[in-house]
């Protein structure tokens, strides 16, 4: 309570009152009332307007409680208007006014502060605790630059003049800052340490998102300083250094769109700051990260990142001069690895940039090479990997442009090292939202490679096609081809390296003399910031590459897989155009527009590559502009697991042609006569067992095997996997009814299907299952492909029970006489031309989610034995029974 002052000339009775209004004003302080708390708290100090000395105490309380509560806002617009009714003359007030400007985030206006207070009143007349006051905003400004080492001696000196005091309050709050700089310099403190438990001010939140941040916890920190952005006590001047560290965030996680999206905010929070200038000074640098002007901090880190900055400015020999000066310097490994960083970045500039011939280039990138080595060798493992992730993935291009094929091989492992580090830091996050973000936005080493093959081919022109090429290769198949052992010791890839143009031209030769005339293979890939396509036949190869975001690609095919999560939302989807607005989303995203017209006009079946998020996507229901009729039915599809399993995918189906065919059927009674006609042996009924189709299948004697599920939906249980992607466990129900009767993958991979050259799975989704990571799919598709068979045509959703059998019957027909995909492609017309006879016909049949579904995975030559005579009397016959329909 405060007593009666001497020198109050207000009378005995200004006392009471002003204690009442002192009272008033800490009891709505006290219920968080900061609005009418402020306001009582102005008239209690000028309640004591006759006294300065009693004056100057309550305005300093009035602005201590302002500030516990986290009003930064109006306790720097109180101590502007008390300093100017008192005079800048009144120290308290202007460590005040620092303390408050450095916490409401205008670190550079506090900074200045701090210099003008020592510079206006003598050290002695600071004392103990306003000198320690004002090296711990120094010390914390210099943190906030990146100058570690001077802000922790401003710390240290704060701590001992504190200390010195006796005042352990203040000694605490230096422990905590100085933990805080442990966080900053990457090193762990510990359980609990600078991070604040339960944040209850704004400034506990940005400690925690800085924390966070650099402990690469992106997720949390996101979440942290977006619970900041909600919070009721965030004033206009709080607002900057807010969205300031939302900014980081954002770039931190490779959104620089949304982070774009805040620039509008950013200036009118940066206008609203306590220290407009020097916040829009930060913008600025916010903006343009890579500045290379104005002063640099003598510390050694600092120097080495903006000799980093003139490197990118391509001023060479400055950073040269900057680096070598500092190199005696240079003790701790973190520095140690920064520094044979910037001068692998050197080296490797002066490589681009020769002055002489070859010998020159090779010089400096061996060079660049030993100094990107040390570099990953020096980078703390208990700091945040960026330094270690940068020196690797320039390390792995460096040995790309030695050309070398030992070289060669240590880029691969270069660059995904690079990527296990940043999987592990992604692995920090706590939920798979963020997490699935960060590794989209951050290239593998696949990537990487395809990256350095785009570059080889703006170098030489079409000459470099081949090694992007063989780069898109390499990233298919890596998840799938150890599942699918593509004869007796499996499948085994020998591609060209990444500098080796001969063979990459060699080997895309030898792949494109094996297509058929009419076919061409399609690869897709998805990078980030670019989707590749690139096209492979006979006299035919072309690539091109689309500006595209992973990010938003992939979350436009998890919108675009939504319609059809299960039957109903499949028709409503249809009904009210979603499927269509949303396919042409993922379809303008792709850059189909750009790409289909580059095709040749002789070209008329096309086998796609393509994995990742895009492995979902239904070319064959997508249309180009001007055109109406989709894909499938313009082009006959089929799928891929990559471009190196074709020859011994086709390999195996000509060791499995023929007609033999084997049909089972457990739902619904035997078969009927046509079946019988048909010359098929059938499992019906309640001999549809797994077990009997096992013995079916051991026997070998049956080229074609259809496996028709149960009429109506399917129940499996669902759960979410690892990657945060719902999923199922797939089944196909045969007999008996109950889980006896179901039949899973790893059941269909163990049976006997080196004797089948196509199996149709008649289920639905049945070419949808759990994923490895993203990619892959181990479902029934990989299972059958494992398990011997050449082909397998499967639906990517749950197709109309009408439509699917008449479907697939026709495709039976089709197949006695033309090859797989234009078989299938021709029993989609058909269905899309209303030919079939569909009971119970649903309407919209020609849509394409009622049929383009239906994939075929894997060989797509011809099924039958039959040769050209019989094939043509064949065709007749169909054409025949065709014209006869009514």
């Amino acid at each position: 309570m405060i007593e009666r002052s001497d020198h109050d000339t207000g009378g005995p009775a200004s006392a009471p009152r002003l204690l009442a209004a002192v009272a008033h004003a800490r009891e709505l302080f006290g219920r968080g009332d900061v609005a009418d708390g402020d306001d009582a708290y102005r008239r209690a100090v000028a309640l004591a307007e006759g006294d300065l000395r009693l004056r100057l105490e309550l305005a300093a309380d009035h602005l201590g409680h302002l500030m516990r509560l986290g009003a930064l806002g109006p306790a720097l617009e109180r101590c502007d208007e008390y300093l100017a009714r008192i005079g800048l003359g009144h120290l308290p007030l202007r460590v005040l006014r620092m303390e408050i400007r450095f916490a409401a985030g205008g670190h550079a206006g506090a900074a200045a502060e701090a210099a003008a207070i020592r510079t206006e009143f003598p050290p002695d007349g600071l004392g103990r605790d306003g000198n320690g006051r004002i090296h711990r905003v120094q010390g914390l400004a210099a943190a906030d630059r990146g100058d570690l080492d001077l802000a922790r001696g401003h710390l240290d000196k704060a701590r001992a003049l504190f200390s010195g005091a006796r005042d352990p309050r203040g000694v605490a709050v230096i422990d905590r800052d100085l933990l805080l700089l442990d966080v900053l310099d990457g090193r762990d403190p510990g359980p609990g340490g600078a991070l604040p438990a339960e944040p209850r001010a704004v400034q506990d939140h940005l400690l925690l998102v800085l924390a966070l941040r650099r402990r690469l916890d992106y997720d949390d920190a996101l979440l942290a300083v977006l619970r900041c952005t909600m919070r009721a006590d965030l004033s206009p001047v709080l607002r900057w250094p807010v969205l300031r560290e939302l900014t980081v965030l954002l770039g931190a996680v490779c959104r620089p769109e949304a982070a774009e999206r805040l620039l509008p905010l950013l200036r009118e929070a940066a206008a609203e700051s306590s220290d407009p200038a020097g916040a829009a000074a930060e913008l600025g640098a916010l903006l343009s990260a890579g500045r290379t002007d104005g002063p640099v901090s003598a510390r050694c880190v600092a120097r080495i990142r903006h000799a980093r900055r003139l490197i990118d400015a391509t001023r060479l020999d400055e950073a040269e001069r900057l680096l070598l000066g500092l190199r005696p310097q240079v003790r701790a490994d973190r520095e140690v690895s920064l520094w044979h960083l910037a001068a692998g970045e050197l080296e490797f500039a002066r490589s681009r940039f020769p002055l002489g011939r070859a010998p020159t280039v090779a010089g400096h990138l061996q060079e660049a090479a030993g100094h990107l080595h040390q570099a990953a060798v020096h980078a703390p493992a208990s700091g945040p990997a960026e330094v270690r992730v940068r020196a690797l993935r320039l390390l792995g291009h460096t040995y790309t442009r030695l050309g070398t094929p030992e070289a060669d091989g240590r880029a691969v492992e270069c660059w995904a090292e690079a990527h296990r580090l940043e999987e592990r830091a992604a692995g920090l996050q706590p939920t798979g939202g963020l997490r699935a973000e960060v590794l989209q936005a951050v290239p593998d080493e696949h990537d990487e490679r395809l990256r350095a093959a785009a570059r080889t081919e703006e170098t030489h022109g079409t000459k470099g096609v081949p090694a992007v090429v063989a780069a898109m290769e390499a990233a298919r198949g890596t998840a799938v081809l150890g599942r699918i052992p593509l004869g007796g010791a499996g499948l085994v890839r020998d591609l060209p390296g990444p500098s080796d143009l001969g063979g990459a031209w060699r080997w895309a030769r030898r792949l494109a003399d094996s297509m058929p005339r009419d076919q061409l293979a399609w690869l897709v890939h998805s990078a980030p910031g670019h989707i590749h396509h690139a096209f492979l036949g006979r006299g035919l190869l072309q690539h091109t590459s689309v500006p595209c975001d992973r990010g938003e690609l992939t979350r436009a095919i998890d919108l675009l897989g939504c319609c059809w999560s299960t039957p109903s939302a499949l028709e409503e989807c249809i009904g009210n155009g979603r499927f269509d607005e949303r396919l042409e989303q993922v379809a303008e995203q792709i850059g189909l527009d750009v790409v289909i017209p580059r095709l040749p006009a002789g070209v008329r079946r096309i086998a796609v590559v393509a994995g990742g998020a895009l492995s979902d996507v239904p070319f064959a229901a997508m249309t180009v502009s001007g055109r109406a009729e989709p894909l499938g039915l313009r082009f006959a599809l089929s799928d891929l697991p990559c471009l190196s399993a074709r020859l011994p995918l086709h390999l195996r189906s000509l060791q499995a042609r023929g007609d033999s065919r084997l049909l089972v059927r457990p739902g619904g009674g035997g078969p009927g006569p046509a079946t019988i006609a048909a010359g098929r042996d059938v499992l019906a009924g309640d001999g549809a067992t797994p077990e009997a189709l096992r013995e079916a299948l051991g026997l070998g004697r049956h080229r074609q095997v259809r496996i028709d599920g149960h009429d109506g939906p399917q129940e499996h249980g669902g759960h979410e996997d690892h990657d945060g992607l719902a999923s199922a466990d797939p089944v196909l129900e045969l007999a008996p009814q109950g889980s006896e009767g179901h039949l899973r993958p790893d059941e269909l991979q163990r049976m006997d299907l080196n004797g089948c050259g196509t199996l149709v799975l008649g289920a639905c989704e049945t070419g949808m299952a759990r994923r490895i990571g993203r990619d892959e799919r181990p479902g029934f598709v990989r299972a059958a492909l494992s398990a011997g068979a050449a082909s397998v045509i499967a639906a990517r959703w749950a197709a109309p029970g009408a439509v699917t059998a008449p479907l697939l019957d026709r495709f039976e027909r089709y197949a006695r006489y033309l090859p797989r995909d234009v078989a299938l492609q021709r029993a989609q017309r058909d269905v899309y031309e209303r030919v079939l006879d569909v009971p119970d016909e649903p309407p919209a049949l020609e849509h394409p989610a009622r049929w383009a579904c239906w994939t075929l995975y894997g060989d797509s030559g011809r099924q039958t034995d039959a040769g050209p005579v019989s094939r043509r009397l064949r065709a007749r016959a169909m054409r025949g029974r065709d014209a006869d329909r009514p």
